[in-house]
């Protein structure tokens, strides 16, 4: 619970520190593709690693940035691992955007947990498919190269119907 209130409080602070910066960046087109290892996050799994493309760019001065796909899998192989097909709709252009996705995370591999990582990850029922989103904010420079998120990625168990809590944060490359 706490880690998604910290991920909230640095969503605010970041997005209201990118709205107020308003520079040539935002004339630049989105780069098509990214490359990322998500720490926690939608795949539910201590680190995991995602691909992204662009699907559609929004006319320039729109609310909207581009709507893009990702595909993930967990490689950390502590308790069940997903891989997360996410739709993701990105707002505001520039390089801060408000992130926000849905989509779904199909178990690829069923653990039980360690008890050292029960405290850690959130336990889910071995469901073959789950619900899962992404409210976040992103930094990624139109020109590509470093990117970073910091995101909440709530999740619906529909094993045992219940919402899952979670966040994480991302890093990776942009061309």
């Amino acid at each position: 619970m706490q880690i998604v209130q910290w991920l909230c409080a640095s969503l605010i602070v970041l997005g209201a520190a990118e709205m107020r910066s308003q520079d040539a960046e935002a004339m630049a087109e989105p780069k098509r593709f990214a490359l990322y290892s998500e720490f926690l996050g939608s795949a539910l799994s201590l680190t995991s690693i995602h691909a992204e493309a662009v699907l559609g760019r929004f006319e320039r001065g729109s609310l909207f940035e581009s709507f893009r796909i990702s595909a993930g899998i967990g490689i950390a192989p502590i308790q069940n691992n997903y891989a997360p097909i996410m739709g993701r709709l990105i707002f505001f252009q520039g390089s801060g955007h408000l992130e926000l996705g849905l989509g779904l995370s199909v178990l690829v591999a069923e653990r039980p947990p360690h008890e050292n990582t029960k405290q850690y990850l959130p336990v889910m029922s071995g469901s073959a498919v789950n619900i899962a989103g992404v409210v976040g904010y992103r930094y990624e420079s139109p020109s590509g190269g470093f990117m970073f998120r910091v995101a909440a990625t709530p999740t619906i168990d529909m094993g045992t119907k219940e919402f899952i809590q979670f966040g994480g944060f991302t890093v990776g490359w942009a061309w």
